[in-house]
């Protein structure tokens, strides 16, 4: 399990802390300061979202002194099966939900929930929440993939097997999925934990499509295409 490539305890302590922090970011500003001002929720978003995917550049670059351009390498292996998987995906989300699951009590409460939520955090018109959708479909699922699978799961390789940084990484990406379906669908909803499960499944197929491609092109595009069914989802809960 554990590599021969050299690696430093200090290493260990950073990626640890980088598979945690996501985590407490997304309880912090998404629970813990919920019912604080709009502007201090944005605030301690937007720093909390700073740090985080600036962090690895310093670590890799300034400490470590090694190159990113692994992250996302040169040619387009793994573009059409990264596309495919999200096509896919996405298609899947509108089906369930358009013919099983929008007339269902617990999507109708998902819909409230998520309609006090963007009242409280000042993104309640057609507008804003697809302004917000875009910035997380092209955005922050491209900083997400460098993060997750470029640093995490990229480094962890050096102290485990491919199946090994695939899971562990996999299993942090999960939880802070968690925490944000808890709130919409309920901490012992069968849903929580089956959406949350297929965020694992969706982390885990990019890391090997990573590990198999050299690049994170294939793997953001993907991304993308299921953020955006997602928010397409979303905006067809809040009826508009």
């Amino acid at each position: 399990m554990i590599s021969a490539a050299p690696t430093s305890k200090a290493e260990r302590w950073v990626l640890l802390g980088a598979a945690v922090y996501p985590t407490l970011l997304t309880w912090g500003y998404f629970l813990a300061l919920a019912d604080a001002p709009t502007p201090i929720q944005h605030l301690a978003y937007t720093l909390g979202k700073m740090f985080q995917f600036v962090f690895p550049l310093v670590w890799v670059l300034g400490v470590r002194r090694e190159s990113i351009h692994t992250f996302w390498g040169q040619g387009g292996r793994g573009l059409a099966e990264g596309v495919a998987f999200g096509l896919l995906a996405a298609g899947t989300m509108q089906i369930g939900y358009r013919y099983w699951l929008a007339p269902t009590e617990i999507f109708q409460q998902a819909a409230q929930a998520l309609q006090e939520k963007l009242a409280d955090t000042a993104l309640n018109t057609p507008s804003r929440f697809i302004a917000l959708g875009c910035f997380y479909a092209l955005v922050h699922s491209f900083l997400e993939e460098y993060y997750w699978r470029g640093f995490l799961f990229g480094r962890l390789r050096q102290f485990f097997s491919v199946g090994g940084a695939s899971a562990s990484s996999s299993l942090a990406f999960i939880f802070p999925h968690v925490l944000v379906l808890g709130y919409y669908f309920g901490w012992g909803s069968g849903w929580t934990w089956l959406f949350s499960s297929a965020v694992g499944v969706g982390g885990a197929y990019w890391a090997w499509l990573y590990q198999r491609a050299g690049n994170l092109w294939g793997a953001w595009l993907g991304h993308l295409l299921i953020d955006a069914a997602i928010f397409a989802v979303g905006y067809q809960m809040l009826g508009w």
